[in-house]
Parts: structure tokens; sequence; C-alpha cells
């Protein structure tokens, strides 16, 4: 059985994809360690460290210790799996000592975004370096690589998290000091049907390509996914919540409701844990339809969850299945 909270991680702006963890950053708008905003050619903004220097190509920014932010673009109308794939194969063909030591999906300030994070040689040097490629639109990658020498790597972890933080799609995103509340009244809730169910969401979020979620500007999420399993539901549910404390140490659950929804016997899993220094809440709402669990995750930043309380619940609510 695949573990519950995994999947569900997934699709939080925070979790695991089929090949790796899904992170979920926030444009970090007031850091010592980073510089002024720099307005890339390519339809994206990002805030170099203090004190690198501009090296007037690719959009390139270069520490002392070699450590660097650059951006380039291909034009190409390949399907993102079967980029990244390509990727993989040409930087093992240009250094036949790359080693892929994660492969990750993040939501970058509601861009998706899959990171390659490996290690090679070059001209007697061990490099380490995270390449993170975005589809700008159908027709255009944009990979925006940070990283350096393997021996500094670490010790400049927090910094270029907190530089990937900022990477903001200009005509996309706005990246102001001040955020904008965009919690959805009851009156601002849009359906999504489905032919096996139906559920709502906050009409201002935007819906994240590909799968079943929204996410709003501030990063709360909404995804639901499905998954086939005999177990009862409190099986089900106790397995996936000793999974998750297994797989993410941080993770705490709060509280569990045994619930009806729409006729339908649910548990409710009210968790929180810590990731890259950010704290966050989630709700985790398992619907039991026989052999079928329908799996709803709601929740972000546990600065903004109480905000967005009053949606979620409403949200949970609004899950109903369809008679055959």
């Amino acid at each position: 059985m695949k573990n519950l909270f995994i999947v569900i991680f997934l699709f939080l702006t925070l979790g695991v994809t089929i090949w790796g963890d899904n992170l979920n950053y926030q444009t970090v708008e007031k850091s010592s360690l980073l510089g002024s905003w720099h307005n890339s050619a390519y339809g994206l903004k990002f805030r170099p460290a203090k004190g690198w220097e501009y090296k007037n190509k690719d959009d390139m920014y270069v520490g002392k210790d070699g450590s660097s932010i650059n951006v380039q673009t291909e034009k190409t109308t390949m399907a993102m799996d079967s980029y990244v794939s390509a990727s993989l194969k040409n930087m093992k063909g240009a250094f036949p000592d790359y080693n892929l030591i994660k492969q990750t999906t993040h939501t970058i300030n509601g861009k998706t975004a899959y990171e390659l994070l490996g290690t090679f040689s070059y001209q007697n040097l061990k490099m380490k370096l995270k390449s993170i490629i975005f589809e700008k639109d159908s027709e255009m990658k944009v990979v925006v690589t940070i990283g350096g020498l393997d021996s500094n790597f670490e010790s400049n972890l927090k910094l270029f998290n907190e530089i990937q933080s900022t990477i903001v799609f200009t005509n996309e995103t706005t990246t102001t000091t001040t955020v904008t509340n965009t919690t959805a009244s009851a009156d601002e809730l849009s359906t999504y049907d489905d032919v096996k169910y139906s559920l709502s969401y906050p009409s201002s979020w935007k819906k994240s390509e590909g799968k079943i979620m929204w996410i709003s500007t501030k990063g709360s999420s909404v995804n639901l996914l499905t998954e086939e399993s005999k177990l009862g539901t409190e099986a089900y549910v106790n397995l996936s919540v000793d999974n998750m404390k297994k797989q993410i140490s941080s993770y705490s659950e709060l509280k569990r409701e045994k619930k009806v929804i729409n006729g339908i016997s649910s548990y409710v899993v009210y968790g929180k844990f810590n990731m890259y220094n950010n704290d966050l809440r989630i709700y985790s709402v398992i619907y039991d339809q026989g052999s079928t669990k329908y799996i709803l995750t709601l929740g972000g930043l546990d600065s903004n969850f109480d905000a967005d309380n009053a949606v979620f619940l409403k949200i949970i609510d609004s899950f109903k299945l369809k008679l055959e």
C-alpha cells in the first residue's frame, strides 16, 4: 500500500511526487543575505546574494567562492517529463561522472518547478548544482541553475534555498512585501466536477497543471487523489500516519475525527510538521468508499492556516460522490 500522507504530501505544495519531494517555496521579501531584485530577460525575476557580481550574460551572478545563479531558456514543445529525462541524459553525456543525488518537484510562488540536484567534475573541481526547470509556456522551458563547489554547497544551502524562494515569473506573480489575503468566501467557491465526484475550491486559487490541486498566492492549497485499498478506513489511516512519522520526523498528529460527510464515512487527521524552517499545518481527509479511498489534503504555512481555515472546512464538507 502507498503511504497515504507521502502521497498527500505530493499534492500539497510541499510533498513527495512519484520520484521525489515536492516542496513549496514562498517569496522571500526580506533577508539580510539577499541583494536587490534582478529582472531576467526571460520573464522572471530573482534576488541573488549580496555581494555576488553580475556577469552580464546568461542572467548570471557569481560569488567570491564561485557559487552562482544563472538563467537559460530553450524553445521546445517537448512534454516536461520528457524534457527532464533528456536533460539528465545530456548532463551525463557532457559529464561522465555526473551523479544525480535527488530529483524533485516544487511549487515556487505558484509555478511548478522540476529540480535535479547532482554532482560532477569540471577541470578537476567537484561541483554540486541545482538545475531548476520551469515550463514558461507551451513552447519554452526556463532553467535556473544554483550551486557551486561541492565543498561549499552545504554551508551555502540556506542561501541557495532563499535565492530559490525568490524566483517569480513577472507576468504571472507579483512580489510585494504585503501579501494580499486571497481567502475565498462561500460565494467565491467554484465546483470541480468529475464523473465520480464533485468538490468545491476557491475561485481565486490557481489550478496546478495536470493535478486536482489549487494553490493560493500565499501557498495554501487543496488537492485530491484516489487510491485503491481493501483496508478499512481506520487501518488505512493508522498505517499511513505511522509511515508519515517515519518519513518526516517532525510530523505530529494533533487530533483525529471520525465523521460522515455527505453520506461517506470519513476521517479527518489534523497534523503539523516543519520543513526548510517553515512550520506547516494540514488537514488530511480520507473519504472511504469501500475499496476506493479519496484523499483530500488542505493546508499550508502555519502562519496562514487560521485565516484559511473557514474555506478549508467548506471544501471538506463539499465533497460528494455521484451515484452510479
